[in-house]
């Protein structure tokens, strides 16, 4: 599924104009985005939690000469489902 979809099914689901729904959508992401740029974690109940995670430096290897390299330590958005979607998604794959 694209966001073009998602908008498509919202605004079908809400009869909201997909243009307005578009807007919705956009403000929603743009908000996770910039908290998190902000170091802050969102969590929506029911749904699931977006933070960041700190990854420590480490080595690796270049796969083309086998030459260990060093990974810088970085910052990396996460989401992580709550327990109830992962129940849901669970039982209707089983």
């Amino acid at each position: 599924m694209t966001k073009l979809d998602l908008v498509k099914m919202v605004s079908q689901e809400t009869g909201i104009l997909r243009k307005d729904t578009k807007i919705v959508v956009d403000a929603f992401l743009d908000a996770i985005r910039t908290s998190l740029i902000q170091n802050k974690h969102i969590e929506l109940r029911e749904f699931g939690t977006f933070k960041n995670k700190k990854r420590k430096e480490k080595l690796g290897r270049n796969p083309k000469t086998g030459e260990q390299i060093g990974i810088p330590p970085r910052v990396v958005p996460t989401f992580k489902f709550s327990k109830m979607w992962k129940n849901d998604v669970n039982k209707n794959n089983s």
